[in-house]
């Protein structure tokens, strides 16, 4: 049985550090926006005067806040295919920032009671608020992982072999050492009617040697990436792959 793995962790501090800023943009970008929220709709629902310039001083530091601690997490791009590009990096840096403002929102709400002595407006059940508050720093935390590693991914590609980069290391293979290129599927749990459901989230390169490892060129968002890069493989793999790219194509191309 293989041992997968994405990328051999090259250098320490880069990678920890690009996860660190962008852990802290989620947080704190998430912490100013769901303030901003919070007050808004406590305003609305209160029928009491909307608060302006506290309202609009958290959306504008949220922002400075995502601008600033992002620019900290970018992730230096080397040579070779960039797996997904610069706006998918963002547009998942503003999916999981969304995210985090809406938790950040039914945090302060709430809690609401404790802050400035009114009940809550929609998050009344202590339960859930606990289940929240338990889950957000993992869950932040498991999303600032996934979009560094996968956001900086890189793949070149020669007659010698190839080489796979990210924010986690680089490794360099040789064609004699593979022996197979299969499709990974990666899944994910989500409610639907209260009921935990897979859903299907992307398809992955899988890169298997002789020596029992295997590497995962993760499934670019565009399809002129991925027709790029099954063409180079084809001109460079050795014949016995390519049938494993032929396969491959049919998933990724259909």
């Amino acid at each position: 049985m293989p041992v997968c793995h994405g990328l051999t962790i090259g250098s320490i501090c880069p990678p920890v550090r690009q996860l660190f800023y962008r852990f802290l943009a989620y947080l704190v970008t998430g912490a100013l926006l769901g303030a901003a929220g919070w007050m808004a709709l406590s305003a609305f629902m209160m029928e009491t005067g909307f608060p302006t310039v506290p309202v609009i001083a958290c959306i504008a530091g949220g922002i400075l806040a995502a601008v600033l601690l992002l620019r900290q997490a970018a992730i230096g791009i080397g040579g070779g295919i960039r797996i997904n590009s610069a706006m998918t990096v963002a547009m998942m840096d503003g999916v999981a920032i969304l995210a985090a403002t809406i938790v950040s929102l039914f945090i302060l709400d709430g809690k609401s009671e404790w802050i400035t002595g009114e009940a809550p407006v929609v998050m009344d059940d202590p339960l859930a608020l606990d289940v929240v508050m338990f889950m957000y720093l993992p869950a932040a935390l498991l999303l600032a992982a996934f979009i560094t590693g996968s956001g900086g991914q890189t793949l070149a590609v020669d007659r010698r072999g190839l080489t796979i980069a990210g924010a986690f290391g680089a490794n360099t293979l040789d064609w004699g050492d593979i022996t197979r290129f299969a499709p990974e599927e990666q899944w994910v749990v989500v409610s639907r009617v209260g009921l935990p459901i897979p859903r299907h989230l992307r398809t992955n390169l899988e890169i298997r040697t002789g020596d029992g490892e295997c590497f995962t060129i993760y499934e670019p968002e565009f399809r002129s990436v991925k027709t790029r890069i099954l063409d180079l493989l084809r001109s460079h793999a050795p014949g016995s792959l390519y049938e494993d790219l032929d396969a491959m194509a049919s998933v990724w191309l259909g």
